[in-house]
């Protein structure tokens, strides 16, 4: 009689096997929430605002909202993706989940270079 011991994942070499679909499951809702709840906070953030004179679309601002707007859906997608993937079991949207991830962080990115987010330091 003999066992074998399948090891799955980059780990293999250490003996560790990749954590169960639940844990990665929670592990990508909670990413996609986070990345979705910081983008719509700076969405928002950057809409109450108007764009800077020297910034890029101080003299476009129908273009400098009509990005926030843009943003507005993609938002919902991610947001909504992480509600539902948490309810359900289905592979199908597991796998359609771990596309918008990297999306949102490129959205995010953008947002926040359109916003013009930046720390300002007053020099005492």
């Amino acid at each position: 009689m003999s066992t074998t011991l399948q090891v799955e994942g980059d780990n293999a070499e250490e003996g560790q096997t990749e954590p169960p679909t639940a844990a990665l499951t929670e592990k990508l809702v909670r990413k996609l929430w986070a990345v979705g709840s910081a983008t719509l906070v700076a969405d928002v953030g950057a809409g109450l605002h108007r764009p800077g004179s020297e910034s890029v679309f101080g003299g476009h601002k129908v273009a400098y909202y009509g990005i926030l707007a843009g943003v507005l859906p993609a938002v919902a997608v991610e947001m909504a993706t992480a509600f539902w993937l948490r309810r359900s079991d289905t592979p199908r949207l597991l796998a359609f989940a771990k596309g918008p991830l990297p999306c949102a962080v490129v959205v995010l990115m953008v947002l926040l270079a359109v916003g013009g987010f930046a720390l300002t330091v007053k020099q005492a």
